[in-house]
């Protein structure tokens, strides 16, 4: 049974996370941060430090994943000079440990919580938009994974459920689109490293992916709605082509065992291009260069 002074102490640390919280996020939009990041590390009660930088990580990457390169690339060189510090807290289990690998723990653990929307009392996404943070979670998945804050196995599951490979718990089934892009995006821009784990481990899983790939393209998993007014459908079939691109962009990648390197800012604007976008004929040329 928890005391009055155990209630002040969470509330001390949630005020300490969210302070630090708040600190990390105005840096992240305004790169490069690694410098200020490093100085609030050294200078903060690193426990709740390492909670609210994994923390501000995701809820920029939620907030604007074309920002997620830089703010990833700050947390890379603040943490290459954080090598040093020692975290210790018997209470949590943490006894003489780095520092780093608390708050690669710590990110792990938001990733996977967003990615499999392991949330209490919350309603599944089902829609794709830019508003589904399973898509953005899962791009700033992929790039921890290709800049190596976190191991591949932190993203296996969830590109397995997407690819709807045997032997994994499927997702339902007005799930699946939304999981099968955001494995594409995953795909994209970190399968060299997958595919080093791969050569590794599991030599034939290349060649799975791909086959799932073109079996998901053929059953047209990645799809919208249709609608009566003829303005919504002509908006909706772009939308799908553009859907079909990224799949077919994957699946070329997959192919020629992903040595294209892709920026986070590259797949969104992909799938949810400005508004000043090409038109649809200009981006079917642009297209071509990726089916040879």
């Amino acid at each position: 049974m928890y005391k009055i002074d155990d209630y002040k102490l969470f509330d001390e640390y949630n005020d300490q996370v969210s302070s630090l919280q708040d600190q990390f996020e105005e840096l992240f939009s305004h790169p490069p941060a690694e410098l200020q990041v490093s100085s609030i590390i050294r200078g903060s009660p690193l426990g709740a430090c390492s909670d609210a930088l994994a923390s501000a990580l995701l809820s920029s990457a939620l907030a604007d994943p074309l920002s997620i390169d830089a703010s990833v690339s700050s947390i890379v060189a603040s943490l290459s000079t954080t090598k040093d510090l020692i975290f210790t807290d018997t209470e949590a289990g943490w006894i003489d440990t780095p520092f780093n690998d608390v708050f690669a723990m710590d990110l792990g653990d938001c990733l996977n919580t967003t990615l499999h929307e392991s949330y209490l009392h919350k309603v599944k996404q089902t829609v794709t938009s830019p508003k589904n943070t399973v898509l953005s979670s899962a791009l700033l998945a992929g790039i921890v994974v290709r800049d190596k804050l976190l191991g591949p196995n932190l993203v296996n599951e969830f590109v397995d459920q997407g690819l709807q490979l045997p032997d994994v718990t499927p997702v339902e089934k007005q799930k699946r689109e939304a999981v099968l892009i955001g494995a594409c995006f995953i795909l994209l821009v970190a399968g060299s490293v997958l595919l080093d784990n791969w050569r590794k481990y599991d030599p034939g899983r290349l060649q799975r992916v791909v086959e799932a790939l073109e079996v998901l393209k053929q059953e047209k998993v990645i799809k919208y709605p249709t609608g009566v007014d003829l303005l919504e459908v002509c908006s909706l079939m772009k939308l799908f082509i553009r859907l079909i691109i990224e799949l077919q962009r994957t699946i070329n990648a997959a192919k020629g065992q992903f040595k294209v390197e892709t920026t986070a800012a590259e797949v969104w604007v992909l799938l949810f291009p400005p508004v000043s976008f090409p038109s649809l004929r200009i981006l079917t040329n642009l297209v071509g260069g990726w089916f040879r």
